[in-house]
């Protein structure tokens, strides 16, 4: 049947990946804009904050910050302010927001759906911000009254997490998915879980399934969904 078929190149294009963070995730919820990913480097034009409007508006005013995460030997680090936005016009809804630590010079191609934003007006003064040894940091997002629109912590790429075995079930018509944990008997259960899925636009030349895009865009889509258990 169609339906049997579409679901099944849809489950073979995402690719999961489940791990359990070092600690328990902040799931605060978010107002009209989330943050929803940071990119570490040692590169400015890489290292970058995602945003996603869930409403549409105008950012004029608002004020990205971060700092360290906290921890028992700095139990209060300072906010430093990362990028504040000029006189916007209104963004739609569900449109991403990239803002850069590079410059527009050496931007990298905008990707359908969103627009993008620069902490350096040049490269000579582009500089790497957020701390490069794997420890993470906490974002904030002010709106121009400097009411929080949203705060949660970010960890690197890389020991971050624990990646863990399960076995992933997706429903026929693409609406859920079912997660089935190992069971381990030896530890507690763990406080909160991670699922990054990536959904493969171009499955490579080896494959005869189509090369699927956007806007004429094949970088794949990831969707990264951190959660409490209880």
């Amino acid at each position: 049947m169609p339906e049997r078929a579409t679901s099944r190149r849809v489950t073979e294009r995402t690719r999961p990946v489940v791990s359990v963070p070092p600690s328990g995730p902040r799931t605060e919820i978010p107002g009209d804009v989330k943050m929803v990913a940071v990119s570490f480097s040692s590169v400015p034009a890489d290292e970058r904050v995602t945003l996603v409007l869930r409403a549409g508006l105008s950012l004029t005013g608002f004020v990205l910050q971060w700092r360290h995460v906290v921890d028992a030997s700095n139990p209060e680090p300072q906010w430093t302010s990362y990028f504040t936005f000029g006189r916007e016009e209104a963004i739609g809804e569900g449109t991403a927001v990239l803002v850069s630590s590079g410059s527009p010079e050496d931007a990298p191609d905008r990707e359908p759906g969103s627009v993008q934003r620069f902490v350096a007006e040049d490269a000579a003064t582009a500089t790497v911000h957020f701390p490069d040894d794997g420890s993470g940091v906490e974002r904030r997002l002010l709106d121009g009254a400097g009411v929080v629109v949203h705060q949660r912590e970010f960890q690197a790429d890389g020991g971050s997490s624990q990646q863990i075995e399960t076995r992933l079930i997706r429903k026929l018509d693409g609406t859920a998915l079912f997660l089935f944990l190992p069971p381990d008997s030896g530890s507690s259960p763990p406080a909160g879980m991670r699922i990054v899925l990536t959904f493969m636009r171009n499955l490579g030349v080896s494959s005869t399934e189509p090369v699927l895009g956007q806007a004429g865009s094949e970088t794949p889509e990831v969707a990264l969904l951190n959660f409490k258990l209880s």
